[in-house]
């Protein structure tokens, strides 16, 4: 269903999935929307040929930015079918919930194309939308292309497997992160949790007695591994880290610089050996 106009909002340079593309990607994204081949649905065959002489740029430098597209979920592309979808374009253009007549327009266009994954995500999204709500859901033949909404349980349950193992890749990698040492602390093992809470607290109150709020730090693995620093490459003691930190507090706060006294009255600063080192030598700023 090939249509000459197309609705784009000005919002668009504002959202946080289209801002820091690069112009290649943008140049494509907008191309995928207008292009004459392209269904107001989202969902089409993209001939890369034609949208290497439409819009100037290489073979490369299209799926190059189709790869960024993809990556942050405004498009779905099947390179064995050369099936894109852009995502959200068919609720974008149409702005209220499709009746009954666009609806079977957009099952009659799903039917021509050939089959792939891409169809069936299409069809949960807006189903999920309630643009599907009449559609039958029992009695279509397996082999058809409408089996893209019906969808039956093997598929749905190998489709919420692969989802599952995705979200625990990215929650273990998410872990991994966070766990990931701080510059300068390689080979340190990170402090107790106890100790860490105790420098932290020590840190925030420094801070708020030369005049910057602060609710606190965090107990993070970071945060244990800056506290462990001074105390394992120093031989530091706990007893060490109040002092060093009163005497850092009570030197920023005769300076009365607050931005010095927010961007050095930190644990990752202190932390250092030597900053830790000639801040504990002195026995002045008691």
């Amino acid at each position: 269903m090939p249509s000459h106009c197309r609705t784009v909002e000005t919002q668009i340079w504002g959202d946080e999935r289209f801002f820091p593309l690069e112009p290649d990607s943008k140049l494509v994204f907008f191309y995928l929307i207008t292009n004459e081949l392209a269904d107001w649905s989202g969902l089409y065959r993209l001939s890369l040929a034609l949208a290497e002489e439409s819009i100037g740029l290489t073979r490369d430098r299209i799926k190059s930015a189709m790869d960024a597209l993809c990556k942050h979920d405004l498009i779905m592309f099947d390179h064995a079918t050369s099936v894109v979808w852009v995502v959200n374009m068919w609720r974008k253009q149409v702005r209220s919930t499709p009746n009954e007549r666009q609806t079977t327009g957009v099952l009659r266009h799903l039917e021509m194309l050939p089959y792939c994954s891409i169809l069936e995500d299409f069809f949960e999204h807006y189903q999920s939308l309630g643009y599907f709500k009449n559609t039958p859901a029992e009695g279509v033949p397996k082999g058809s292309p409408r089996r893209i909404y019906t969808l039956d349980k093997g598929l749905r349950r190998e489709k919420r497997e692969e989802r599952r193992l995705r979200r625990e890749k990215t929650e273990k990698s998410a872990r991994t992160a966070k766990r990931k040492k701080p510059s300068g602390c390689t080979g340190i093992s990170p402090a107790s949790a106890e100790q860490t809470a105790q420098v932290c607290e020590w840190i925030a109150r420094a801070r708020r007695y030369c005049g910057i709020t602060s609710k606190g730090l965090p107990v993070t693995y970071a945060n244990q591994c800056y506290v462990a620093r001074p105390m394992q490459t120093l031989g530091a003691s706990i007893d060490d880290w109040q002092r060093v930190i009163e005497r850092s507090a009570n030197q920023h706060k005769a300076k009365g610089d607050i931005e010095s006294t927010r961007m050095y009255l930190t644990l990752s600063t202190l932390s250092r050996d030597a900053n830790f080192s000639r801040m504990l030598e002195r026995d002045d700023l008691d």
